[in-house]
């Protein structure tokens, strides 16, 4: 496994993602190495987690270079390894897919996760190698994975490829205190949640101007965790906006059971997000059977199907609409509870870490059923053209 920051899962649905699957693989009697960024994780780690073997390589720690330069290291290192699948992660690390497909000794098989060349923090020039990276992944690997439907209708239509949906897994919830939530300023059932990176298309700055908009008897408090993602600015725009608001806590990313006990005592889960793959943070939430107030992008909408009490959507981007969500998400917090386990319970029967197992080892066996790309995985005539 190629392209994550690294074990074990810290932040980063991509991370998460590696982890339970790989795991899985482990228990199934396969052999499982993740490469990992030494500046990632907890570094007192040894030399294996849950069975997977980790093998730390260095790269250049900057948002630009540190996904690809690490992937570069470790597609060099992956060469000299005899690995019967080299499985990239991620559209930006897998710009890197062609060496080892080059290589030929391992089948190369790619998950996207989410389509990298539309998030905000990206300038004109790291937008348009994200494009070219989008492209490769099409056409590069012998199978590549997407974890939602809508990026699946995407490949579909943009690179006449159909690709493996493999979706993420709900893991499902343990016990929690709600004593792991002391410092954080926040009382069990009584704030909404938002766990997140701090970028921009997570939309953290849209969540807080609808949350200013309602008025203060009706808002609970609002937790917002999450971090610096090489997104300094916009950092520092949340936190003007939050130092504004006295009942908004941003405690940075938190870990183990106190985030778990923020999942498991929040009384309603908000993704404000205007680009997302297949989003682990809304599957957590789902798994504690909390309320959810989703934007309207695609695969909101492939999860929640219509705004319902415990599945509230809004119009992606826009504020207002996300402040008249909260406000009918608040207004009567029994059916909203009750809503929210119905949710939950649906999501839970609809995606689990087994299957999503089942569909990447089914991924692996057509890859190395096949030497090279068929015409079928070739982009249509419109499109060379």
């Amino acid at each position: 496994m190629l392209g994550c920051r690294g074990l074990p899962a810290t932040y980063g649905g991509v991370e998460r993602h590696v982890e339970e699957i790989g795991a899985r693989l482990v228990e199934r009697g396969h052999e499982v190495s993740v490469y990992c960024r030494p500046h990632y994780g907890d570094r007192s780690q040894g030399t294996h987690y849950r069975g997977m073997r980790r093998v730390v390589l260095p790269g250049i720690p900057s948002r630009r270079l540190d996904a690809l330069s690490h992937t570069a290291v470790a597609a060099a290192h992956a060469a000299r390894e005899g690995y019967d699948i080299v499985h990239y992660h991620a559209v930006g690390p897998g710009a890197i897919s062609p060496l080892s497909r080059a290589a030929g000794r391992g089948k190369v098989v790619l998950t996207v996760h989410g389509l990298d060349f539309a998030r905000e923090k990206w300038g004109l020039g790291a937008r348009m190698a994200l494009q070219a990276s989008a492209r490769l992944s099409a056409f590069v690997p012998s199978r590549t994975i997407v974890v939602a439907q809508a990026l699946h209708d995407f490949y579909r239509e943009r690179y006449g490829v159909d690709t493996a949906y493999v979706p993420n897994g709900v893991t499902p919830a343990g016990p929690s205190s709600a004593q792991a939530l002391e410092g954080l300023g926040v009382a069990p059932d009584d704030y909404l949640l938002s766990v997140g990176r701090l970028v921009p298309e997570k939309g953290a700055h849209l969540l807080l101007e609808a949350y200013a908009g309602l008025e203060a008897a009706e808002r609970p408090r609002l937790l917002v965790v999450g971090g610096n993602s090489f997104t300094g600015d916009y950092v520092a725009q949340v936190q003007a906006q939050a130092a504004a608001l006295p009942d908004v806590a941003l405690p940075g990313y938190l870990y183990g059971d106190q985030l778990q006990s923020a999942y498991a005592h929040a009384r309603l889960f908000v993704q404000s997000s205007t680009l997302e793959g297949m989003p682990l943070t809304v599957l957590e939430a789902a798994a504690h059977d909390r309320p959810l107030v989703l934007s309207d992008i695609p695969v909101h909408v492939q999860l929640l199907g219509a705004d319902r009490p415990g599945g509230r959507l809004f119009r992606s981007g826009d504020a207002a609409s996300l402040r008249d969500a909260l406000r009918r998400a608040l207004a009567d917090p029994q059916a909203e509870a009750q809503g929210g386990r119905a949710v939950g319970a649906a999501l839970r029967d609809r995606f689990s870490w087994d299957r999503s197992v089942d569909g990447t080892l089914a991924a692996y066996e057509h890859a190395l059923c096949r030497s090279r790309p068929s015409a079928a995985r070739r982009a249509p005539t419109a499109a060379r053209r």
